[in-house]
């Protein structure tokens, strides 16, 4: 399941809707292709407008904007555990090329794909990733 960091006490969100969590695991299963916002709501048995108040309420994020970040962290993953290039990694994780990943990319962790692996190659630490908190 899906381990959050966020801004409380514990350091971790509580989510405490089913159908959220139901949600993000859908998402979690689909993310080289991903499933339209409307299909993950139908899934789920609610209309869009309810699944972005239901993701607002919980995770102070649109749902597009969570599945965006979850292909994010996972392609963060990818370039510090495996040797995959860029190509196979923006693929794997939805998006259309490499340089639509990187661009997405470096709005999120504040430098281009290749740079951060470049960094982890380099010092074993990477400077982008982790979860924003």
């Amino acid at each position: 399941m899906l381990e959050l960091k966020a801004k409380n006490q514990s350091g971790f969100l509580r989510i405490n809707d089913s159908r959220v969590i139901w949600a993000m695991s859908i998402m979690e299963r689909h993310m080289s292709a991903p499933l339209s916002i409307t299909a993950i709501a139908s899934a789920v048995g609610v209309n869009t407008r309810q699944l972005a108040r239901l993701f607002a309420r919980n995770l102070h994020d649109s749902p597009s904007g969570f599945y965006r970040k979850l292909r994010l962290w996972r392609v963060n993953w990818l370039l510090k555990h495996s040797t995959k290039s860029s190509a196979e990694i923006a693929a794997e994780c939805g998006f259309v090329d490499g340089a639509h990943l990187s661009r997405r990319y470096k709005e999120m962790f504040g430098l281009p794909p290749g740079q951060d692996r470049m960094c982890v190659a380099r010092t074993g630490l990477g400077l982008g990733g982790g979860f924003p908190g």
